[in-house]
């Protein structure tokens, strides 16, 4: 049985949108637990906040 190629264009698409922020996040969490820190509490150490940080702009990043 076969899927169309159409059937998959969402998914994929939800995937490929997806991955960088739920690998931004992983990160962060990852992070602050070896610091010992609460990974729920805010932070401004997500991978926006150190773009800026570096010099950039939002527009940029």
């Amino acid at each position: 049985m076969f899927i169309d190629d159409s059937a998959m264009l969402g998914p994929v698409l939800a995937l490929i949108i997806l991955t960088p922020a739920a690998a931004d996040t992983l990160t962060v969490v990852i992070n602050r637990l070896k610091k010992g820190q609460s990974p729920m509490a805010g932070g401004k150490d997500h991978t926006i906040h150190h773009l800026v940080y570096s010099g950039k702009s939002e527009k940029q990043g």
